[in-house]
């Protein structure tokens, strides 16, 4: 069983995978999945600049898209809004505005452009970002909508 990193999370494959630490010769990413969460909420931008404090050369987050077309983390597709209790609400069918209330215990759900600032105040990061938006990604097609005159649909 790999070691699991106690500050970013993840697994140590370095030892496992070629039984002699001292000899691999390629230098290895740490990449933070989601930020430190260990230590601040996953996806935010707290857990962003902590793992860069920390050392990580990269973050991984997942990125959704707000009912008005804000890019926003958030690993679930839905998020929990102050006064609704826990039920969580759609970030697909919620504005941005309302994804912004800050959360008991937690941090508004960040935008991509926050995220990516962090670079521009010195963070030293790069992102891996895992877009978990409805019709993107290589599986995804354009709708089949009527075909054009003379044509027939191939869909």
């Amino acid at each position: 069983m790999p070691k699991r990193d106690p500050l970013f999370g993840s697994y140590l494959y370095h030892e496992r995978m070629t039984g002699f630490p001292d000899l691999w010769p390629w230098p290895f990413l740490r990449v933070a999945h989601r930020g430190a969460p260990t230590r601040a909420p996953g996806n935010s931008l707290r857990g962003f600049a902590l793992a860069a404090a920390l050392g990580a050369d990269m973050v991984e987050t997942d990125v959704r898209l707000s009912a008005d077309g804000a890019l926003v983390l958030s690993h679930d597709d839905t998020a929990p809004l102050p006064g609704l209790g826990r039920r969580p609400v759609s970030i697909a069918r919620s504005p941005l505005a309302a994804l912004r209330a800050p959360v008991a215990g937690g941090e508004p759900l960040a935008t991509l452009d926050e995220a990516l600032a962090l670079r521009r105040h010195g963070a030293p990061l790069a992102f891996n970002l895992d877009f978990k938006v409805v019709g993107m990604g290589p599986r995804s097609r354009a709708p089949c909508g009527p075909p054009p005159a003379g044509a027939t649909a191939s869909c």
